[in-house]
This record gives C-alpha cells, sequence and structure tokens, in this order.
C-alpha cells in the first residue's frame, strides 16, 4: 500500500474538485428553476369589481395558457380563508390549457352561494407546473386555515414554490344583504 501525504491528498482533492467545478460550468447542472412561462387569469361571471347580493350564485372563470396544478383560496369578508381548490369538493385540481374552466361547474354536486358576513371578498389562485407538497395547515373539508391574512398565506407557500415555475392572480369583489 503507497503512503499518501495529507498534503497530496489536498491537492488531489481540490484538482477532483476544480474538475467538477469546469463539469458543471459547461455542461450546466441540470438543477436550474423552471422556465416561467406559465400564466393564470380568474375572474367572476359577471367580470371583475363586482358586488353580489345575498343568495346570489358565485361562479369563478379560470384560464391557464399551460397544463397547470391549481390551488384556489378564498378570503370572506371576516378575513377567514379556506382553500377551495383541491378540496373535499373539488380534490382533482391539475387542469389543461384552453377554455375558461368554470368553478364550481354548472353540474357540480355544491354551489357557492352568498351570504353573511357581507363586505369586501377575495380569491386568490396559485397555478404551477408541478404539484406542491401537502402542507400541515391544509384540511380535507372546508375549515378557516390558521392564517391572518391572504398575504401570510402566500408566504408560506413562498418555501413550496421556491424554484419552481408559478402564476397567480386574485378577484376581489363585494358582497351585500340586497341590491
Amino acid at each position: 500500500m503507497r503512503n499518501v501525504s495529507p498534503a497530496s491528498r489536498t491537492l488531489r482533492c481540490t484538482a477532483l474538485l476544480a474538475s467538477v467545478l469546469l463539469c458543471i460550468t459547461l455542461f450546466g447542472s441540470g438543477l436550474q428553476a423552471e422556465k416561467n412561462t406559465l400564466t393564470v387569469d380568474i375572474t367572476s361571471f359577471l367580470g371583475d369589481d363586482q358586488q353580489f347580493a345575498n343568495d346570489d350564485q358565485l361562479q369563478f372563470l379560470i384560464s391557464v395558457n399551460e397544463p397547470a396544478w391549481l390551488y384556489l383560496y378564498y378570503k370572506n369578508a371576516d378575513g377567514k380563508i379556506y382553500q377551495l381548490i383541491p378540496s373535499v369538493l373539488y380534490p382533482e385540481n391539475h387542469v389543461q390549457s384552453g377554455d375558461f374552466i368554470p368553478f364550481p361547474a354548472a353540474d357540480a354536486p355544491f354551489h357557492l352561494a352568498v351570504s353573511a358576513p357581507y363586505g369586501s371578498e377575495q380569491v386568490w389562485l396559485l397555478a404551477t407546473k408541478t404539484a406542491l407538497p401537502e402542507h400541515d395547515w391544509q384540511e380535507e373539508d372546508l375549515q378557516e386555515l390558521p392564517f391572518p391574512s391572504l398575504d401570510a398565506l402566500q408566504t408560506a407557500l413562498k418555501k413550496s414554490t421556491r424554484g419552481r415555475a408559478l402564476a397567480h392572480d386574485s378577484l376581489v369583489f363585494s358582497t351585500v344583504p340586497s341590491m
């Protein structure tokens, strides 16, 4: 067995590291972030910035330019946040590009009807090219999420979306007892 001095080992390791870095520089690491060409849009069946009265049926229209995984969050007038997609009501969150996707669909087994509390409400739509991991706070049913605001939710999701191609859009609307 040949005796190799510590200085010689260090020199060999340095040479090996330099070779690896050169290969990464020449050929790329393969760990680059996804190229982001994804776009998403959400509106209501009446358009943006609308007002809805008690018992009105809400329907949102979603469009994406590429196949994507959708995550739809709703903030009511009291500031409570719920995840609508995916959820027990709408578990399939992978969609294809193309026409507007109605949510909920006309033939869905549920409807979204306006009721108290009334005021400013918002839906926030996140689309990604790859599915996000499940989070501890995601519920199987429509329980309130543990975030004080949509900004806090977005901050929590940043860790899951780092390096992923994504797009988002939101729609603010108001609800009233009657018109």
